[in-house]
């Protein structure tokens, strides 16, 4: 039967309807830190990861 997490695995991001949910949230984020240029933001654990 395999596992059910890695058969789900490429449905879930464009079902969840995590991007309009927490997009705006997480660019809001970012742009609080004011990342110089150059610099990176890592999100851990977030999503599908």
């Amino acid at each position: 039967m395999g596992n059910k997490y890695s058969w789900f695995a490429p449905f879930y991001d464009p079902l969840s309807g995590e991007y309009p949910v927490y997009h705006a949230g997480r660019a809001l984020g970012i742009e609080a830190l004011a990342p110089s240029n150059g610099q990176e933001v890592l999100d851990i654990g977030c999503g599908t990861g």
